[in-house]
């Protein structure tokens, strides 16, 4: 089933790339083939200007100005200015209509003269000009240079594109209004047999770039498989898996990382047992042997020295790569958001989960070693040290940490003292699930110990659970619901047992959890028992 997935992810990342190779040839065709037809009708409006403006000039605009009655069509004048225009329309390629304008009294554009010799398309001596445009009659009436319109005009006749200039008198006044339409057919249709060659370019073109990109979204997105499966493997405890991912870019060097992560863990995995068989056998060798005692227990001591050092050099080996590969994951997941599709971007996010988690895990592991290694011990004041705890953990505003009792001073390592708060009140936040959820800390004297606890109101515990929480790398949510490595109760069970106290939980389900510790007074013989303190309690909002 997992397999079917990753073949279908595949699948769907390769058909993405070969559908935007597609969308990339289909745009570079049309980018042509509208660039293609914007110089078209460019340099259509470009001619047809060049030729009104040359052909108002040969207009004689003082004869022009004596053709004023109908009566007058058909005399000299009108004849020599029409006879011109004719040899212009003739001369120029294209050219079908050829008239001049002038307006009457009333502010309307008159016909005055008109190439054409159709009897049924000629426009005659005082003909009114009746657009349906108002845009083009505002353009005409203040017109004082050549105006070309922008895309041609389709009717009975054709598609024609039309120009206009304005001709003079010889006094400089203006007499009238040249107009030429000339047919834009040719332009149409060059335009569409570019369009169908491009079209048939681009239907030759589209396996081959279909293939490619099928191709190029297989081979992206196999190294990105390869990963996760591995990921699957570690977490399942198979440190033998190694990635075959050759490549020079970000993803091989991930791989590169995940590999030698294998290989540090597998021989830190191999070091520790090697190292616990050492020590077996040399308590086995003490035991038969009856070795002195003070150098049994010196050498034993160095043996712990030196696997505590191992623990912390192996984790500190260990998040370097780990790092490393969450570092690099996220690169992935920004630099090629565009090229994964959802179910992409989910391996990446699980991939990078599980590196977090690795983290924690290799974190929670030194912690843990660390405990039971005496550290400084000095007075540590709770009143003091809580506060800052409560503070660093950053509660949110709808959460109530309240210290209830006085709390006192204590002889021992602060930083122990940190972990032991930081866990409790840290699961405390991390499972209140009430709107206004509320957690107490409280203090009793005993006679030889503190009794201290932590209670919240949140879900409870179960009692046949009550033992299980306090074992290394146990959680009661579901590993891949709570990235937790599973050690906070741990660390704390192994730091109070340390110091000679117990520790244990009280609950009920649905209305919260008590875990109660206790902290002996006196840890030897020469250190004296704290005195009571008596403060007053606080509350955190």
């Amino acid at each position: 089933m997992e397999q079917r997935s990753f073949i279908r992810f595949q699948t769907k990342l390769a058909l993405t790339l070969s559908g935007l190779a597609v969308l990339i040839a289909s745009f570079l065709v049309l980018t042509l083939y509208t660039h293609f037809r914007t110089q078209l009708r460019q340099d259509l409006r470009q001619r047809l200007g060049n030729i009104v403006a040359i052909a108002a000039l040969s207009v004689d605009g003082d004869a022009h100005a004596t053709l004023v009655d109908p009566g007058q069509e058909g005399n000299a004048t009108y004849t020599r200015i029409k006879q011109a225009l004719q040899r212009i329309r003739d001369h120029a390629t294209d050219v079908r209509f050829a008239y001049t304008w002038r307006r009457n009294p009333d502010g309307q554009l008159i016909f005055i003269v008109d190439a054409e010799t159709d009897p049924n398309e000629v426009s005659h001596l005082g003909d009114v000009y009746d657009s349906g445009d108002p845009a083009l009659l505002a353009k005409l009436a203040a017109l004082d240079h050549v105006l070309v319109d922008d895309e041609p005009t389709r009717d009975e006749w054709g598609v024609w594109l039309s120009g206009y200039a304005p001709f003079y008198r010889s006094d400089g006044r203006m007499e009238g209004i040249l107009g030429m339409d000339i047919s834009a057919a040719r332009v149409l249709a060059r335009e569409r047999r570019f369009l169908w060659t491009g079209l048939t370019i681009l239907a030759g073109t589209i396996p081959t770039v279909l293939v490619v990109g099928f191709w190029f979204g297989r081979s992206l997105a196999a190294p990105i498989v390869a990963l996760t499966r591995g990921s699957e493997c570690i977490a399942g405890g198979d440190l033998s898996q190694r990635v075959d991912v050759v490549r020079r870019d970000e993803i091989g060097q991930l791989a590169r990382s995940f590999n030698r992560m294998t290989e540090t863990l597998q021989e830190a995995i191999g070091q520790r047992d090697r190292e616990l068989a050492s020590r077996r056998r040399a308590e086995d060798a003490l035991h038969i042997l009856n070795l002195d005692l003070q150098a049994s227990v010196q050498r034993l001591s160095q043996a712990n020295e030196e696997l505590r050092r191992f623990a912390f050099i192996t984790s500190h080996d260990l998040k370097t790569p780990l790092r490393g590969i969450r570092m690099l994951v996220d690169w992935i997941g920004a630099d090629h958001a565009d090229q994964l599709d959802a179910t992409g971007r989910e391996y990446v996010a699980l991939l990078a989960q599980r590196t977090t988690r690795m983290c924690n895990l290799v974190e929670a592991i030194h912690q843990y070693v660390s405990v039971g290694y005496e550290g400084s011990r000095t007075t540590v004041d709770l009143r003091e040290l809580v506060p800052e705890v409560v503070k660093r953990l950053h509660p949110p505003r709808d959460v109530q940490i309240r210290i209830a009792d006085p709390l006192p001073q204590v002889q021992y390592d602060k930083y122990h003292m940190t972990q032991v708060f930081e866990h409790l009140l840290g699961n405390a936040l991390k499972y209140a699930d009430k709107p206004h959820a509320c957690i107490v800390i409280r203090c009793s004297e005993e006679a030889d110990s503190w009794r201290l606890s932590v209670t919240d109101n949140g879900p409870g515990i179960d009692k046949k659970y009550h033992r299980k929480v306090f074992e290394v790398f146990q959680t009661l949510a579901p590993k891949d619901e709570c990235e937790t490595a599973g050690m906070g109760l741990s660390i704390v069970r192994k730091i109070v047992e340390s110091y000679g106290g117990t520790v244990w939980i009280e609950s009920v389900l649905g209305e919260g959890t008590t875990v109660l510790f206790t902290l002996p007074k006196q840890l030897r013989a020469n250190l004296a028992a704290p005195a009571s303190v008596a403060v007053t309690a606080h509350t955190f909002p």
